[in-house]
């Protein structure tokens, strides 16, 4: 018996190719509820900066000239938090916000974000007006994270694509 005979049905006996695996079945894409909420905290200030950011892909051709084009059709938002106070202790926003950080520190720990139904294309009365969003600067530590929350700097989210 040759050692590749379980391999002429799947028609990889030729030339030693790798054994045929049938492809398995591909997990769905999460879903919104998939994703924790970002936490509401009383502290919250006026400053709240919601600016749009297109992704353009570039590329550069040999004669010098640039071609750009949009990945997608409408822009990303990029937001920034200002919190006037974040307390500790009881009602904990501090811990609450710095805890949250620590449990999203990474690419690929999305967290659901209200906006503004405005802000949201193609939303309106009764359609749910969050987006899927990271934090900007999640390659940071959470000490250095929670030290930019003591001198009072904003706390940068970034909206990414959800799956």
């Amino acid at each position: 018996m040759w050692g590749d005979a379980p391999n002429w049905s799947a028609g990889h006996w030729v030339e030693g190719k790798e054994p045929y695996f049938p492809p398995g079945s591909t997990d769905p894409p999460p879903g919104p509820g998939a994703w924790p909420a970002f936490p509401v905290l009383v502290g919250q200030g006026w400053s709240v900066t919601y600016s749009p950011k297109h992704v353009v892909m570039h590329e550069e051709h040999v004669s010098g000239r640039e071609a750009r084009a949009a990945r997608t059709s409408e822009p990303l938002l990029e937001i920034e938090l200002t919190y006037d106070v974040l307390r500790m202790g009881s009602p904990a926003e501090l811990e609450t916000l710095a805890g949250f950080y620590a449990g999203r520190k990474a690419a690929n720990a999305p967290f659901i974000f209200p906006v503004p139904t405005a802000l949201v294309p193609g939303s309106g009365p009764g359609i749910e007006t969050s987006i899927t969003a990271r934090f900007v600067d999640d390659h940071l530590d959470l000490e250095e994270f929670v030290s930019r929350l003591w001198r009072g700097e904003a706390v940068k989210i970034a909206q990414v694509r959800g799956e």
